[in-house]
């Protein structure tokens, strides 16, 4: 897959369309990482996307659809019994190299890295961060989900069950009508915990599978209000309607893609597919990616990136 590096203009998206301008009242962020005043405006001017960039984008995301379903004939699922795969073990869309130099890491033995995790593990579940209870009290409903993900893996990885009460335990107190009104990238985590536990309980306590699924299933639903191709051609929304409406997020677009991949595998549904390559083909050509391959914040109400 060829990348075309595009540079902070409007480069293949139309002029704004002024006849229709949607009045929007500012409204505080609810938390530390919210809209600054350079994202959220009074005022949302609607760029659309060139016919052009939808024809490119639908024919692309049609031949990419057809190969992801010819790989997953042939290849190991993500999310599938019996065996949590790593994501780089199998590659649905081709990856292009870094044009950044990456050292490569200290040679670790495997016993020592997991002496390490197990280490951390004791820090991490002991009672100065995780309450029996089910959660951390340091961190907040996101990150405390994220954390949830890296017991997820930790037990799954190395045979330790020692913390599946623990996740059980953050599953049943976690705060869902709360989390359902956040971000759309704080919902996204979620669907990536209940996807990497309901893997891990298909392999050790089949009971927590659909449970855990069925979590997915509800932020993921939640979250798909946020693709919008009105404006810009596609891509997510950071928050829900009245947060963050004018800003296309690079992370919650990856986690959007990430999601759907996912979801696609546990549940199968072709619309998910689609989901995901339409995310990724956007995202690609979108002009998220500036002009030295990096991957930069985001693209405001004018499509123009933000670093």
């Amino acid at each position: 897959m060829s990348r075309r590096p595009q540079s902070n203009s409007i480069g293949t998206f139309a002029t704004p369309d002024n006849s229709t301008p949607e009045k929007r009242g500012a409204t505080k962020a609810p938390c530390l990482c919210g809209c600054t005043g350079v994202i959220t405006a009074l005022w949302r001017k609607r760029i659309v996307a060139s016919p052009e960039l939808k024809q490119q984008i639908t024919e692309e995301v049609k031949l990419l659809v057809e190969k992801a379903k010819n790989v997953q004939k042939v290849g190991p699922q993500l999310y599938s019994k019996p065996i949590l795969l790593l994501a780089n073990q199998r590659r649905t869309l081709e990856i292009t190299p870094s044009l950044r130099k990456i050292r490569s890491p200290p040679i670790v033995t495997s016993s020592d890295q997991l002496t390490r995790l197990q280490t951390l593990m004791q820090v991490l579940q002991g009672p100065g961060f995780f309450l029996d209870s089910g959660s951390y009290p340091s961190s907040c409903q996101w990150t405390s989900t994220v954390l949830t993900t890296i017991v997820i893996d930790y037990s799954h990885l190395t045979g330790d069950h020692q913390y599946l009460s623990h996740i059980v335990a953050l599953f049943n107190s976690q705060e869902v009508p709360s989390l359902l009104k956040q971000k759309n990238d704080d919902k996204l985590w979620v669907v990536l915990t209940y996807l990497r536990g309901a893997a891990y309980a298909s392999t050790h306590d089949e009971k927590w599978v659909d449970p855990f699924l069925e979590r997915a299933r509800l932020f993921y639903d939640s979250a798909s209000a946020g693709w919008d191709e009105s404006t810009c051609g596609g891509g997510m929304y950071w928050g829900p309607r009245g947060w963050c409406w004018s800003y296309k997020n690079a992370v919650t677009t990856e986690l959007w893609i990430t999601a759907s991949v996912g979801m696609y595998e546990a549940f199968g549904e072709e619309s998910m597919l689609e989901a995901a390559i339409r995310g990724w083909v956007w995202f690609e050509k979108s002009g998220m990616i500036n002009d030295q391959g990096l991957v930069n914040d985001g693209l405001d109400r004018y499509c123009k990136y933000l670093s």
